[in-house]
């Protein structure tokens, strides 16, 4: 039989905080480890040192150009009679007769010839002539000592005729394309005169029809060669022909001072 000091001591184990508290507090401390424990642990990761970076290769620096500066007294290629550059090219270069030449000279011979198709074919006065061979005439042309042309006459004709109007044309037109270049003559001389006798032969050929009339369509020349005549052409839309028989006849003798 229990005692009446026991009861109270029963009911108040029975609603003592503390006797309530523990094992709550027993429970909720073991389930933060429980939790740890049911997380799953992460792999351990192995930390290597990345790979060495490839080395970056070296920029490729462009070597200095290499000016090659032309041989000492050697002149430039002089443009072509029309104007436009023709590299590697006799009729560029002016190359025609220039052996045994100083450099930057050529032979008058061949530039005379060469010059006469640019020169002559815009001048419309060759399109109102008749067809047919014209008679021959004879250009002097002198050049000094420095190898510059000096003058360029038409001698007078034996007949006592004038000159026609499209020889003296001719004249003007490949004097004054011929410019101040250097030019020997024939006998490779740099002082004197080569005389030239220019026979001019018109004729009409088929017509251009989707150019213009006066437009120059073909053109060409192949200059004297010792005793060789020279020739020079052109063609223009309009069908006329054009051809000159060029023949060098030298520096006639020249007396001599005393």
């Amino acid at each position: 039989m229990a005692t009446p000091e026991a009861t109270p001591n029963i009911a108040n184990a029975a609603s003592s905080p503390e006797s309530d508290s523990q094992p709550a507090a027993a429970a909720a401390a073991s389930e933060p480890a429980a939790e740890a424990e049911a997380k799953p642990k992460p792999a351990a990761v192995e930390h290597r040192p990345d790979a060495a970076p490839a080395p970056k290769p070296k920029p490729i620096r462009p070597r200095p150009s290499q000016r090659q500066n032309p041989a000492p007294g050697v002149a430039a290629a002089p443009a072509a009679a029309d104007g436009s550059h023709e590299a590697n090219t006799p009729a560029a270069t002016g190359a025609f007769g220039s052996e045994s030449l100083p450099p930057g000279v050529r032979s008058l011979p061949g530039a005379f010839a060469r010059a006469i198709p640019p020169a002559t074919g815009a001048d419309p006065i060759w399109q109102t002539l008749p067809t047919g061979t014209q008679r021959p005439f004879i250009l002097a042309v002198e050049v000094d000592a420095e190898g510059h042309i000096a003058s360029a006459k038409i001698l007078d004709a034996h007949d006592g005729g004038e000159i026609p109007t499209q020889f003296e044309h001719l004249r003007q037109r490949v004097i004054a394309l011929l410019g101040g270049g250097l030019f020997a003559l024939q006998n490779r001389g740099a002082a004197g005169r080569d005389l030239f006798r220019i026979t001019i032969t018109l004729s009409d050929r088929a017509v251009k029809e989707e150019s213009e009339p006066a437009e120059l369509v073909e053109r060409g020349f192949e200059p004297p060669r010792g005793n060789a005549p020279g020739r020079a052409y052109f063609t223009l839309a309009s069908g006329r022909h054009f051809e000159a028989k060029v023949e060098v006849l030298g520096s006639p003798a020249r007396p001599k001072r005393p």
